[in-house]
Protein backbone atom coordinates (compact mmCIF):
# COMPACT_ATOMS: atom_id res chain seq x y z
CA UNK A 1 0.00 0.00 0.00
CA UNK A 2 2.52 2.49 0.90
CA UNK A 3 5.01 1.54 -1.95
CA UNK A 4 1.72 1.97 -4.24
CA UNK A 5 1.39 5.85 -3.15
CA UNK A 6 5.04 6.36 -4.12
CA UNK A 7 4.32 4.99 -7.07
CA UNK A 8 2.03 7.54 -7.83
CA UNK A 9 2.72 10.64 -6.16
CA UNK A 10 6.14 12.02 -6.52
CA UNK A 11 5.67 14.11 -2.90
CA UNK A 12 4.60 10.68 -1.25
CA UNK A 13 7.62 9.01 -2.64
CA UNK A 14 10.18 12.17 -1.30
CA UNK A 15 8.38 11.53 2.15
CA UNK A 16 9.19 7.54 1.90
CA UNK A 17 12.86 7.96 0.43
CA UNK A 18 13.67 11.16 2.70
CA UNK A 19 15.12 8.99 5.17
CA UNK A 20 17.53 6.78 2.78
CA UNK A 21 19.35 10.37 2.53
CA UNK A 22 18.94 11.94 5.50
CA UNK A 23 18.42 9.50 8.15
CA UNK A 24 19.36 11.69 11.13
CA UNK A 25 16.99 15.11 10.02
CA UNK A 26 14.01 15.15 10.30
CA UNK A 27 11.80 16.52 6.53
CA UNK A 28 9.96 19.69 7.92
CA UNK A 29 7.47 19.46 5.04
CA UNK A 30 6.59 23.01 2.95
CA UNK A 31 3.19 23.61 0.77
CA UNK A 32 6.06 24.83 -1.65
CA UNK A 33 7.65 20.61 -2.18
CA UNK A 34 3.79 19.55 -3.13
CA UNK A 35 4.02 22.38 -5.52
CA UNK A 36 7.07 21.98 -7.35
CA UNK A 37 6.35 17.57 -7.22
CA UNK A 38 3.02 18.66 -8.91
CA UNK A 39 5.30 20.36 -11.50
CA UNK A 40 7.93 17.56 -12.33
CA UNK A 41 5.17 15.31 -12.54
CA UNK A 42 3.33 17.48 -15.14
CA UNK A 43 6.88 17.18 -17.22
CA UNK A 44 7.28 13.85 -16.76
CA UNK A 45 3.78 13.22 -18.12
CA UNK A 46 4.79 15.86 -20.94
CA UNK A 47 1.86 18.09 -19.94
CA UNK A 48 4.61 20.80 -19.11
CA UNK A 49 7.48 20.61 -21.50
CA UNK A 50 9.37 23.72 -20.51
CA UNK A 51 9.44 24.56 -17.43
CA UNK A 52 11.25 26.76 -15.22
CA UNK A 53 11.33 26.88 -11.66
CA UNK A 54 12.61 30.10 -9.08
CA UNK A 55 12.83 29.55 -5.43
CA UNK A 56 15.08 30.39 -2.91
CA UNK A 57 18.09 28.55 -1.44
CA UNK A 58 17.52 26.25 1.07
CA UNK A 59 14.08 24.91 0.16
CA UNK A 60 15.06 21.36 -1.51
CA UNK A 61 15.12 22.54 -5.31
CA UNK A 62 18.03 20.34 -5.97
CA UNK A 63 17.30 17.11 -3.96
CA UNK A 64 13.43 17.38 -5.42
CA UNK A 65 14.49 18.11 -8.99
CA UNK A 66 17.87 16.61 -9.38
CA UNK A 67 17.99 13.21 -6.97
CA UNK A 68 14.25 11.84 -6.09
CA UNK A 69 12.78 12.75 -9.60
CA UNK A 70 14.55 10.58 -11.49
CA UNK A 71 14.68 8.37 -8.76
CA UNK A 72 10.62 8.41 -9.01
CA UNK A 73 10.44 8.18 -12.96
CA UNK A 74 12.34 4.50 -13.08
CA UNK A 75 9.71 3.42 -11.01
CA UNK A 76 7.28 2.97 -14.20
CA UNK A 77 10.07 4.42 -16.77
CA UNK A 78 12.95 2.80 -16.41
CA UNK A 79 13.77 3.20 -20.10
CA UNK A 80 13.60 7.60 -19.16
CA UNK A 81 17.54 9.29 -20.38
CA UNK A 82 18.06 12.42 -18.63
CA UNK A 83 20.51 15.22 -18.81
CA UNK A 84 21.24 16.73 -15.46
CA UNK A 85 23.63 20.21 -15.18
CA UNK A 86 25.32 22.60 -12.85
CA UNK A 87 27.55 25.27 -12.69
CA UNK A 88 29.98 23.45 -10.96
CA UNK A 89 30.72 19.13 -11.81
CA UNK A 90 31.17 18.11 -8.46
CA UNK A 91 27.00 19.75 -7.52
CA UNK A 92 26.03 17.50 -10.49
CA UNK A 93 27.97 14.53 -9.52
CA UNK A 94 26.73 15.25 -5.52
CA UNK A 95 23.11 14.60 -6.43
CA UNK A 96 23.69 11.95 -9.13
CA UNK A 97 25.44 9.88 -6.61
CA UNK A 98 22.56 10.62 -3.99
CA UNK A 99 20.15 9.52 -7.23
CA UNK A 100 22.12 6.37 -7.24
CA UNK A 101 21.72 5.63 -3.80
CA UNK A 102 18.50 5.80 -3.73
CA UNK A 103 17.59 3.41 -6.65
CA UNK A 104 20.39 0.81 -5.50
CA UNK A 105 18.80 0.72 -2.34
CA UNK A 106 17.53 -2.70 -0.56
CA UNK A 107 13.94 -0.11 0.30
CA UNK A 108 13.88 0.64 -3.77
CA UNK A 109 14.05 -3.07 -4.50
CA UNK A 110 11.96 -4.05 -1.93
CA UNK A 111 9.03 -1.58 -2.96
CA UNK A 112 8.75 -1.46 -6.11
CA UNK A 113 9.79 -5.23 -7.10
CA UNK A 114 6.29 -6.69 -7.37
CA UNK A 115 5.18 -3.76 -9.30
CA UNK A 116 8.01 -4.25 -12.13
CA UNK A 117 6.83 -8.02 -11.42
CA UNK A 118 3.45 -7.59 -12.84
CA UNK A 119 4.67 -4.95 -15.96
CA UNK A 120 7.64 -5.83 -17.87
CA UNK A 121 10.26 -7.51 -15.39
CA UNK A 122 13.00 -6.12 -12.86
CA UNK A 123 15.49 -4.41 -14.31
CA UNK A 124 18.92 -3.38 -12.82
CA UNK A 125 21.48 -1.23 -13.23
CA UNK A 126 24.39 -1.98 -15.08
CA UNK A 127 27.51 -2.73 -13.46
CA UNK A 128 29.57 -2.08 -16.72
CA UNK A 129 27.62 1.77 -16.95
CA UNK A 130 27.57 2.76 -12.93
CA UNK A 131 29.67 5.36 -12.34
CA UNK A 132 29.14 8.73 -10.32
CA UNK A 133 28.87 10.93 -13.10
CA UNK A 134 27.13 8.31 -15.74
CA UNK A 135 24.85 5.41 -14.22
CA UNK A 136 22.55 2.99 -16.53
CA UNK A 137 20.18 0.55 -16.31
CA UNK A 138 19.20 -2.91 -18.21
CA UNK A 139 16.31 -0.87 -19.85
CA UNK A 140 18.73 1.37 -21.69
CA UNK A 141 17.68 4.42 -19.37
CA UNK A 142 20.66 6.40 -17.70
CA UNK A 143 21.21 9.58 -15.97
CA UNK A 144 24.35 11.76 -17.22
CA UNK A 145 25.59 14.62 -15.46
CA UNK A 146 27.72 17.38 -16.57
CA UNK A 147 29.01 20.90 -15.82
CA UNK A 148 27.98 24.44 -17.62
CA UNK A 149 30.14 25.49 -20.40
CA UNK A 150 31.26 21.31 -21.01
CA UNK A 151 29.84 19.40 -23.94
CA UNK A 152 27.61 16.59 -23.82
CA UNK A 153 28.63 15.25 -27.87
CA UNK A 154 26.78 11.59 -27.61
CA UNK A 155 24.45 11.73 -24.93
CA UNK A 156 20.99 13.09 -25.75
CA UNK A 157 18.08 12.22 -23.68
CA UNK A 158 14.58 12.57 -22.92
CA UNK A 159 14.79 15.66 -21.20
CA UNK A 160 17.50 18.15 -19.49
CA UNK A 161 17.69 19.61 -16.17
CA UNK A 162 19.80 22.66 -15.68
CA UNK A 163 20.03 23.12 -11.62
CA UNK A 164 21.80 26.37 -11.15
CA UNK A 165 23.63 27.48 -14.15
CA UNK A 166 25.26 30.16 -12.46
CA UNK A 167 27.41 30.54 -9.30
CA UNK A 168 25.66 33.41 -6.96
CA UNK A 169 29.52 34.93 -6.74
CA UNK A 170 29.34 35.80 -10.50
CA UNK A 171 25.63 37.25 -10.51
CA UNK A 172 28.05 40.86 -11.72
CA UNK A 173 29.94 38.86 -14.64
CA UNK A 174 28.00 39.43 -18.23
CA UNK A 175 30.80 37.28 -18.85
CA UNK A 176 29.46 34.26 -17.02
CA UNK A 177 25.78 35.12 -17.46
CA UNK A 178 26.36 35.10 -21.37
CA UNK A 179 28.49 32.06 -21.51
CA UNK A 180 25.34 29.86 -19.23
CA UNK A 181 22.94 31.72 -22.17
CA UNK A 182 25.04 30.58 -24.38
CA UNK A 183 25.58 26.95 -23.01
CA UNK A 184 21.91 26.44 -22.56
CA UNK A 185 20.79 27.45 -26.07
CA UNK A 186 23.34 25.89 -28.52
CA UNK A 187 24.33 22.72 -26.16
CA UNK A 188 21.57 21.71 -24.32
CA UNK A 189 18.94 22.82 -27.22
CA UNK A 190 20.39 20.12 -29.22
CA UNK A 191 20.50 17.19 -26.66
CA UNK A 192 17.19 16.01 -27.00
CA UNK A 193 15.88 12.77 -28.55
CA UNK A 194 12.95 14.38 -29.82
CA UNK A 195 12.77 17.93 -29.84
CA UNK A 196 9.15 18.19 -30.50
CA UNK A 197 8.44 16.51 -27.33
CA UNK A 198 11.26 16.47 -25.24
CA UNK A 199 11.60 18.34 -21.63
CA UNK A 200 13.35 21.31 -20.45
CA UNK A 201 13.54 22.38 -17.23
CA UNK A 202 15.61 25.25 -15.42
CA UNK A 203 15.75 25.33 -11.63
CA UNK A 204 17.62 28.75 -10.01
CA UNK A 205 17.52 31.55 -8.30
CA UNK A 206 17.07 34.88 -9.81
CA UNK A 207 20.47 36.75 -10.09
CA UNK A 208 20.01 39.49 -13.02
CA UNK A 209 17.43 40.55 -14.88
CA UNK A 210 19.28 39.35 -18.14
CA UNK A 211 20.32 35.89 -16.56
CA UNK A 212 19.31 32.43 -17.93
CA UNK A 213 15.66 32.44 -16.80
CA UNK A 214 15.20 35.88 -17.50
CA UNK A 215 16.51 35.25 -21.24
CA UNK A 216 14.26 32.20 -21.50
CA UNK A 217 11.15 33.92 -20.12
CA UNK A 218 10.92 36.01 -23.19
CA UNK A 219 10.74 32.93 -25.22
CA UNK A 220 7.48 31.65 -26.02
CA UNK A 221 6.13 28.52 -23.97
CA UNK A 222 7.42 28.48 -20.64
CA UNK A 223 6.02 27.79 -17.64
CA UNK A 224 6.80 29.52 -14.39
CA UNK A 225 7.15 28.68 -10.80
CA UNK A 226 7.96 31.73 -8.78
CA UNK A 227 7.68 31.43 -5.25
CA UNK A 228 9.64 34.05 -3.11
CA UNK A 229 10.17 33.75 0.30
CA UNK A 230 7.66 36.65 1.39
CA UNK A 231 4.53 36.50 -0.69
CA UNK A 232 4.13 39.56 -2.86
CA UNK A 233 0.47 39.30 -4.13
CA UNK A 234 0.95 41.23 -7.42
CA UNK A 235 3.67 38.78 -8.76
CA UNK A 236 1.13 35.75 -7.34
CA UNK A 237 2.78 32.87 -9.58
CA UNK A 238 -0.07 31.00 -11.54
CA UNK A 239 0.92 27.97 -14.12
CA UNK A 240 -1.19 25.28 -15.78
CA UNK A 241 1.05 22.56 -13.78
CA UNK A 242 0.40 20.25 -16.20
CA UNK A 243 -3.45 20.03 -16.38
CA UNK A 244 -3.81 20.96 -20.40
CA UNK A 245 -5.44 23.90 -21.33
CA UNK A 246 -8.69 21.79 -22.45
CA UNK A 247 -9.02 20.88 -18.47
CA UNK A 248 -9.12 24.63 -17.24
CA UNK A 249 -7.09 23.75 -13.95
CA UNK A 250 -4.66 25.86 -12.84
CA UNK A 251 -2.55 25.67 -9.91
CA UNK A 252 -1.73 29.24 -8.19
CA UNK A 253 0.53 30.20 -4.82
CA UNK A 254 -2.04 29.48 -2.75
CA UNK A 255 -0.73 32.65 -0.31
CA UNK A 256 -3.08 35.10 0.72
CA UNK A 257 -1.54 38.02 2.86
CA UNK A 258 1.64 40.59 1.55
CA UNK A 259 4.38 38.86 3.58
CA UNK A 260 3.46 35.56 4.04
CA UNK A 261 6.23 33.39 4.59
CA UNK A 262 7.36 30.23 1.95
CA UNK A 263 8.69 27.66 4.30
CA UNK A 264 8.07 29.48 8.37
CA UNK A 265 9.15 25.81 9.69
CA UNK A 266 12.53 26.41 8.72
CA UNK A 267 12.54 30.20 7.08
CA UNK A 268 11.29 31.94 10.03
CA UNK A 269 10.86 35.77 10.03
CA UNK A 270 14.30 35.82 12.42
CA UNK A 271 15.95 33.55 10.16
CA UNK A 272 15.37 36.12 7.01
CA UNK A 273 15.94 39.37 8.73
CA UNK A 274 19.21 37.59 9.13
CA UNK A 275 19.54 37.07 5.39
CA UNK A 276 18.42 40.42 4.54
CA UNK A 277 21.19 42.11 6.79
CA UNK A 278 23.83 39.78 5.50
CA UNK A 279 23.15 39.56 1.91
CA UNK A 280 21.95 43.65 1.75
CA UNK A 281 18.87 44.79 0.03
CA UNK A 282 19.84 43.79 -3.57
CA UNK A 283 21.21 40.05 -3.16
CA UNK A 284 18.18 39.37 -0.80
CA UNK A 285 15.91 40.67 -3.33
CA UNK A 286 17.41 38.17 -6.20
CA UNK A 287 17.60 34.97 -4.02
CA UNK A 288 15.15 35.33 -1.74
CA UNK A 289 12.58 37.24 -3.97
CA UNK A 290 13.22 36.14 -7.21
CA UNK A 291 13.15 39.76 -7.96
CA UNK A 292 16.85 40.65 -9.35
CA UNK A 293 16.25 44.45 -8.52
CA UNK A 294 14.52 45.41 -4.52
CA UNK A 295 10.90 46.81 -5.23
CA UNK A 296 12.01 49.80 -4.15
CA UNK A 297 15.43 49.87 -6.16
CA UNK A 298 18.71 49.28 -5.31
CA UNK A 299 21.59 52.27 -5.75
CA UNK A 300 18.85 54.52 -7.25
CA UNK A 301 15.54 54.05 -5.55
CA UNK A 302 12.42 55.03 -6.80
CA UNK A 303 10.55 56.56 -3.78
CA UNK A 304 14.18 59.25 -4.05
CA UNK A 305 12.79 60.57 -7.47
CA UNK A 306 10.94 63.78 -7.33
CA UNK A 307 8.59 65.21 -9.92
CA UNK A 308 6.98 68.37 -11.78
CA UNK A 309 4.40 69.04 -13.88
CA UNK A 310 6.18 72.69 -14.71
CA UNK A 311 9.60 73.38 -15.30
CA UNK A 312 11.07 76.79 -14.11
CA UNK A 313 11.32 79.22 -16.56
CA UNK A 314 14.99 80.05 -15.58
CA UNK A 315 17.86 77.56 -15.43
CA UNK A 316 21.80 77.98 -14.02
CA UNK A 317 22.78 75.13 -16.50
CA UNK A 318 21.52 73.32 -18.90
CA UNK A 319 23.52 69.94 -20.62
CA UNK A 320 22.60 67.42 -22.94
CA UNK A 321 24.04 63.85 -21.85
CA UNK A 322 24.63 60.61 -24.27
CA UNK A 323 25.25 56.95 -24.23
CA UNK A 324 25.33 55.62 -27.48
CA UNK A 325 24.84 52.35 -29.28
CA UNK A 326 26.35 50.44 -32.22
CA UNK A 327 23.27 49.32 -33.88
CA UNK A 328 19.66 48.94 -34.14
CA UNK A 329 18.89 45.35 -33.62
CA UNK A 330 16.65 44.16 -31.15
CA UNK A 331 19.45 42.69 -28.74
CA UNK A 332 21.31 45.91 -28.66
CA UNK A 333 21.42 47.92 -25.62
CA UNK A 334 19.38 51.69 -26.19
CA UNK A 335 20.76 54.56 -27.58
CA UNK A 336 19.96 57.27 -24.54
CA UNK A 337 20.12 60.68 -24.01
CA UNK A 338 19.11 63.49 -21.81
CA UNK A 339 18.64 67.29 -21.12
CA UNK A 340 19.08 68.29 -17.94
CA UNK A 341 18.53 71.94 -16.06
CA UNK A 342 20.22 72.57 -13.37
CA UNK A 343 18.79 75.57 -10.26
CA UNK A 344 20.75 75.89 -7.34
CA UNK A 345 21.38 72.56 -6.37
CA UNK A 346 18.21 71.01 -8.10
CA UNK A 347 18.25 69.16 -11.38
CA UNK A 348 15.28 68.52 -13.88
CA UNK A 349 15.46 65.98 -16.33
CA UNK A 350 13.80 68.21 -19.33
CA UNK A 351 13.42 65.44 -22.08
CA UNK A 352 14.69 62.02 -22.45
CA UNK A 353 15.53 60.21 -25.93
CA UNK A 354 15.69 56.29 -25.46
CA UNK A 355 15.50 54.25 -28.73
CA UNK A 356 17.38 51.74 -30.40
CA UNK A 357 18.71 53.60 -33.47
CA UNK A 358 20.64 53.44 -36.33
CA UNK A 359 24.34 55.77 -36.87
CA UNK A 360 22.46 58.08 -39.07
CA UNK A 361 19.22 58.26 -37.12
CA UNK A 362 21.15 59.35 -33.74
CA UNK A 363 22.38 61.71 -35.84
CA UNK A 364 19.29 62.77 -36.46
CA UNK A 365 18.21 62.61 -32.54
CA UNK A 366 21.32 64.53 -31.43
CA UNK A 367 20.17 67.34 -34.27
CA UNK A 368 16.83 67.57 -33.28
CA UNK A 369 17.09 67.73 -29.82
CA UNK A 370 19.76 70.77 -29.81
CA UNK A 371 17.66 72.77 -32.14
CA UNK A 372 14.51 71.84 -29.21
CA UNK A 373 16.85 72.86 -26.29
CA UNK A 374 19.46 75.56 -27.47
CA UNK A 375 20.46 76.87 -24.03
CA UNK A 376 21.90 73.17 -23.63
CA UNK A 377 25.31 74.60 -24.85
CA UNK A 378 27.04 71.26 -23.71
CA UNK A 379 26.75 68.27 -25.84
CA UNK A 380 28.23 65.26 -23.15
CA UNK A 381 29.09 62.38 -25.56
CA UNK A 382 30.19 59.18 -23.90
CA UNK A 383 33.20 58.53 -26.24
CA UNK A 384 32.56 54.71 -26.37
CA UNK A 385 30.60 52.96 -28.58
CA UNK A 386 29.42 55.35 -31.62
CA UNK A 387 30.17 58.19 -29.86
CA UNK A 388 33.27 59.04 -31.19
CA UNK A 389 32.04 58.92 -34.75
CA UNK A 390 28.81 60.86 -33.92
CA UNK A 391 30.95 63.68 -32.78
CA UNK A 392 33.31 63.69 -35.75
CA UNK A 393 29.99 63.57 -37.90
CA UNK A 394 28.50 66.67 -36.09
CA UNK A 395 31.19 68.70 -34.98
CA UNK A 396 31.21 71.40 -37.53
CA UNK A 397 27.44 71.42 -37.42
CA UNK A 398 26.47 71.49 -33.31
CA UNK A 399 28.31 73.57 -31.08
CA UNK A 400 29.50 72.52 -28.28
CA UNK A 401 30.31 68.10 -28.85
CA UNK A 402 32.33 67.51 -26.08
CA UNK A 403 33.72 63.74 -25.38
CA UNK A 404 33.58 61.72 -22.32
CA UNK A 405 35.69 58.82 -21.52
CA UNK A 406 34.48 58.21 -18.28
CA UNK A 407 37.18 56.73 -15.59
CA UNK A 408 34.96 55.06 -13.25
CA UNK A 409 32.58 52.00 -13.88
CA UNK A 410 28.93 52.56 -14.00
CA UNK A 411 28.27 51.19 -10.97
CA UNK A 412 31.00 53.54 -9.33
CA UNK A 413 28.99 57.25 -10.73
CA UNK A 414 25.57 55.27 -9.88
CA UNK A 415 26.95 55.40 -6.08
CA UNK A 416 28.34 58.99 -6.50
CA UNK A 417 25.46 60.81 -7.88
CA UNK A 418 23.24 58.21 -5.03
CA UNK A 419 23.38 61.49 -2.43
CA UNK A 420 21.98 64.13 -4.98
CA UNK A 421 19.19 61.48 -5.50
CA UNK A 422 18.48 60.62 -1.79
CA UNK A 423 18.97 64.56 -1.02
CA UNK A 424 15.34 64.99 -3.63
CA UNK A 425 17.59 67.13 -5.63
CA UNK A 426 16.41 65.16 -8.62
CA UNK A 427 13.38 66.00 -10.48
CA UNK A 428 11.64 64.61 -13.08
CA UNK A 429 8.53 65.26 -15.43
CA UNK A 430 5.17 63.45 -15.02
CA UNK A 431 1.81 63.84 -16.34
CA UNK A 432 -0.04 64.60 -13.41
CA UNK A 433 1.13 64.76 -9.67
CA UNK A 434 -1.88 63.21 -7.23
CA UNK A 435 -2.76 65.02 -4.24
CA UNK A 436 -3.18 62.40 -2.14
CA UNK A 437 -0.08 61.63 0.23
CA UNK A 438 1.52 58.56 -0.73
CA UNK A 439 -0.26 58.43 -4.32
CA UNK A 440 2.23 57.36 -7.33
CA UNK A 441 2.39 60.30 -10.02
CA UNK A 442 1.31 59.59 -13.80
CA UNK A 443 4.03 59.00 -15.55
CA UNK A 444 5.16 59.36 -19.50
CA UNK A 445 6.31 56.05 -21.07
CA UNK A 446 9.93 57.37 -21.18
CA UNK A 447 9.91 58.91 -17.92
CA UNK A 448 8.43 55.64 -16.42
CA UNK A 449 10.96 53.51 -18.25
CA UNK A 450 13.96 55.71 -17.30
CA UNK A 451 12.96 55.45 -13.27
CA UNK A 452 12.68 51.47 -13.68
CA UNK A 453 16.09 51.07 -15.52
CA UNK A 454 17.69 53.12 -12.69
CA UNK A 455 16.08 50.87 -9.92
CA UNK A 456 16.81 47.47 -11.91
CA UNK A 457 20.45 48.85 -11.89
CA UNK A 458 23.09 47.50 -11.73
CA UNK A 459 20.79 44.20 -12.40
CA UNK A 460 19.11 45.35 -14.96
CA UNK A 461 19.14 44.24 -18.72
CA UNK A 462 19.99 47.66 -20.08
CA UNK A 463 21.73 49.96 -18.38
Amino acid sequence: MEAEKARRSLAEFVRQAWPLLEPATPLLWGWHIDAICRHLEAVTLGDIQRLIINIPPGHMKSRLVSVFWPAWEWIDHPETRSLFASYALELAIRDSVACRDIVSSHWYRDSFDAHWALRDGHWRLKGDQNVKSYFENDRRGFRFCLSVGSWATGFRGHKWIVDDPLNARDLHSKVAREAAITWIDRVMSTRLNDPRTGGRVLVMQRLHEDDPTGRLLRQEGWEHLCLPSEFEPERRSCTSAGQGASRRAFWADPRQTLGELLHPALFTPEVLARARCDLGAADYAAQHQQRPAPEEGAILRRDWWRYYTEAPLRFDEMIQSWDMSFKASGSSDYVAGVVVGRVGTDRYLLEIVRDRLTFTETCQAVRALSARWPGARAKLIEEKANGAAVIDALRKQIDGMIPILPRESKEARAWASQPELEAGQWHLPALHIPREEGARPHLGPLTEAFVEECAAFPRGAHD
